[in-house]
């Protein structure tokens, strides 16, 4: 489940189902979910607890003040961050069935004369307007409630596809909004927050009438990840956006992948000290490439080996630890602007840890032979040797998604059993060049007018007008075509490729396609200078100290 990034989190429905029944004792509510012992829902990015009590309870009360009222036992719960990510929420109460009540009337006694009951007439109503609630964080003590229904007409959420998987919705009221910090290393959570839910009749505004009726509504949390104004980039403060062209972000807390585990099952590691290291939020430059003389273009231009290259973004990478483990960290990736010509992928085979083009990326090409190589020693020196290269592969090629493609590439399928994993202990000639992942092309696109998340679900090989995407083609700085990139087919020897023209697709590695190389730089790299224009792009330094990414 993944949204605009809303967290896996995502909608976390953490459903609370209350059934209110009234009998003529003004019974209030059986709810249809009691917890006997601390009972603990965990989805997405979110851990709920609820507390070890009885259900809430009005049974054989009458309405009552906002005194009384607050002096009933509370249903308490508490939302506890799980992800790295700092997350927004709300707290829904959710409306079932119809509680919208017909004229009617209802016997209250009986006349011991006459023999005959005594009723009380009523009009129409909606039950909801006859209830209050109040709603507290922490140790706070509400004083007073409000009444549902009122606060309904202005606190109604309006985006009900959020709680699509609930039976018979009526309406969803937003009682509260939150926001709780994702966990740092070494921390196994982050911030929690605990709320305590009142809910009585209101002893102004209910009568007679609600006897024998029944409210049924249920509690629910929806979750997002909460966007950031601005981001630390290699030393450098750079504003995160949520349209148009900029350095986005981008949450993979609701990856398809669950813990590292999944990615690479024969490693030993730590994950930022816990199992869910790959789902940390990455930062990725998308919109616009510049055209001569245009103003409206993502500016994320930076200077090496003394030519123009790209910054994709701050990327998840595997790093090898002196004691055996294996961390997820984060490195600056970059791209050349221009490619460096037309080459085979190889000559028969798509394994890329011995391939004739990884050969020569980190052959000739590294060693500077050629008009366009690396040739600037400083440059080369800020290339980080010492992470690992997921190199797997997919047989998907029409119906995966961006968010698909970033876990196949760092999954365990390739053809014939292949290596998934490129590093230094390979041989002499690792020099960290490689090539674009799929996925990096995909988070790329801005989308334009389109929805950013279209750009993000709808499958890369259907970025057109059938599928209201055809925008997010036209909104990637990506302006190469048929590109190569590191991605095998896990079903035959052939190699993906990217193109401008239909984003997703794959040809023989005989074939010669566009080169444009791939690094990650060092983690002690920072921005020294340029604000990442095409006419004044980033310029770079080594420095002796690391350069926190985020």
């Amino acid at each position: 489940m993944r949204l605009r990034y809303k967290i896996g989190l995502i909608i976390v429905v953490l459903s609370l189902a209350i059934c209110l029944m009234t009998y003529q004792s003004y019974a209030l509510w059986v709810k249809d979910m009691v917890a006997n012992q601390d009972n603990v829902v965990e989805v997405g990015c979110f851990s709920i607890k609820f507390e070890d009590q009885d259900s809430i309870s009005l049974k054989n009360t009458y309405p009552v003040s906002d005194d009384k009222g607050l002096q009933g036992t509370p249903y308490t719960f508490t939302v506890t961050n799980t992800c790295t990510v700092d997350s927004e929420f709300k707290i829904t109460l959710n409306t079932l069935n119809t509680n919208q009540i017909p004229k009617g009337s209802v016997v209250v006694g009986h006349d011991e004369v006459t023999g005959s009951d005594i009723t009380y007439d009523y009009e129409a109503y909606n039950m909801k307007d006859k209830i209050k609630f109040a709603i507290s964080e922490g140790n706070e003590v509400p004083s007073s409630g409000e009444n549902l229904g009122i606060f309904a007409t202005t606190h109604q959420n309006t985006d009900l596809s959020e709680l699509s998987h609930i039976v018979n919705l009526e309406e969803s009221i937003i009682l509260t909004t939150g926001m709780v910090k994702g966990k740092i290393t070494g921390e196994e959570v982050g911030e929690s927050k605990t709320y305590h839910l009142y809910l009585w009749f209101d002893a102004e505004t209910a009568g007679n009438e609600i006897m024998n009726q029944k409210f049924e509504a249920s509690i629910n949390i929806i979750s997002e990840a909460a966007m950031p104004d601005k981001v630390s980039l290699a030393g450098i403060s750079v504003p995160v956006v949520k349209k148009g062209n900029g350095l986005y972000m981008v949450d993979h807390s609701n990856s398809g992948v669950s813990s590292i585990d999944d990615l690479l099952p024969v490693a030993s590691y730590t994950a930022d000290s816990n199992n869910t290291g790959w789902q940390m939020t990455e930062y990725r430059y998308a919109g616009k490439a510049y055209t001569e003389g245009s103003t409206n273009y993502v500016t994320n231009y930076v200077t090496f080996n003394k030519e123009l290259w790209r910054i994709i973004g701050l990327v998840n990478v595997l790093v090898p630890k002196e004691d055996g483990s294996r961390e997820v960290e984060q490195r600056l990736k970059i791209m050349r602007n221009e490619d460096i010509g037309k080459y085979t992928w190889d000559d028969d085979s798509n394994v890329w840890a011995q391939s004739t083009l990884m050969t020569y990326l980190n052959g000739d090409y590294y060693n500077g032979v050629g008009e366009k190589s690396l040739t600037d020693e400083v440059s080369k020196e800020m290339i980080d040797e010492n992470i690992i290269w997921n190199i797997a592969g997919s047989y998907h090629t029409s119906e995966a998604s961006v968010h698909n493609w970033y876990d196949y590439e760092r999954g365990t399928d390739s053809y014939n059993h292949q290596p998934t994993e490129w590093k230094k202990e390979d041989g002499n000639n690792f020099h960290s060049i490689g090539l674009i992942y799929p996925s990096d092309y995909g988070f790329a696109a801005s989308g334009g007018t389109t929805d950013r998340e279209v750009c993000l679900t709808v499958p890369l090989a259907h970025w057109n007008a059938e599928w209201n995407a055809e925008e997010c083609l036209s909104t990637t700085w990506f302006n190469d075509n048929h590109i190569w990139t590191i991605t095998q087919r896990s079903d035959s020897a052939r190699a993906f490729q990217m193109n401008i023209d239909q984003p997703l697709g794959f040809n023989d590695v005989t074939i010669k396609n566009i080169v444009v190389p791939v690094v990650y730089l060092k983690k002690n790299v920072k921005i020294t200078g340029g604000n990442g224009e095409h006419d004044n792009p980033y310029t770079l330094e080594l420095t002796g100290v690391d350069a926190e990414g985020v």
